[in-house]
């Protein structure tokens, strides 16, 4: 189990998740963007989407089509690179 989410277990108000990203889903999304990320992302997104840690940081989520509220406040990652891109982030980066 990832240590964030047994420090959530011990303190229930350090990491508040999105929800979770079914498997095939994610797999698919990370296929058509040609992304590769270390496994305990992966492992992160598929148990709880991302989320927002002591309420100041947050786990930015994929862009996964079928999950409710997938793009609010630019907490995913398509929209969080647009908001970028519109301020002049190279199309590099």
């Amino acid at each position: 189990m990832l240590i964030l989410l047994r420090d959530a277990e011990v303190v229930p108000r350090v990491f508040h998740p999105f929800g979770a990203i079914p498997k095939a889903e994610l797999r698919e999304w990370l296929r058509q963007n040609a992304m590769v990320l270390p496994s305990d992302v992966i492992e992160l997104w598929e148990a709880t989407g991302g989320g927002d840690i002591f309420d100041s940081e947050t786990i930015f989520r994929s862009t996964v089509p079928s999950i409710p509220n997938a793009c609010f406040v630019e907490d995913d990652i398509e929209g969080r690179n647009a908001a970028h891109a519109a301020e002049g982030k190279p199309s590099g980066f």
